[in-house]
């Protein structure tokens, strides 16, 4: 009797394996945990991406907004420290001025108040449009 259910349970599964739109070797590598840690990866770096730069970069700065994702992600110690290479990762092209929070700022430009071109910060007119740009001041 055991194996007869042993022979329908092997043909059962080997039917079963026909029907199933997933290679044998792509179903094999979803057994690993790189792949899944991957997969995490590329979803969160996608989402923060999407919802750093488009949402709250322009709003709040991406500084902020990284901190609070951070303190809100992790929950174990993988997690912690893809987290800390992330904002490291972050903080390093901030410094190196590829990125940055207030997007022009830090390449030493604003926008001309008329025509919304970027411009010099120490410029007095717009090469552009040849608007005159009152220089601001935080404190007076």
């Amino acid at each position: 009797m055991q194996q007869f259910l042993n022979e329908q349970t092997q043909a059962i599964r080997s039917a079963l394996e026909g029907l199933n739109p997933i290679p044998r070797g792509l179903w094999e590598l979803m057994r690993s945990p790189v792949f899944w840690l991957s997969l995490w990866v590329g979803f969160n770096v996608a989402a923060a991406r999407l919802f750093f730069g488009r949402v709250l970069g322009p709003v709040i700065g991406l500084g902020w907004a990284c901190w609070v994702w951070a303190s809100v992600l992790p929950g174990s110690l993988p997690e912690v420290l893809l987290t800390l290479g992330v904002l490291l990762g972050g903080t390093l092209l901030l410094r190196w001025g590829l990125v940055s929070p207030a997007g022009l700022a830090l390449r030493g430009l604003r926008r001309c108040p008329e025509c919304a071109e970027p411009v010099r910060r120490a410029a007095r007119r717009c090469r552009y449009c040849g608007s005159d740009l009152e220089e601001r001041r935080i404190f007076r």
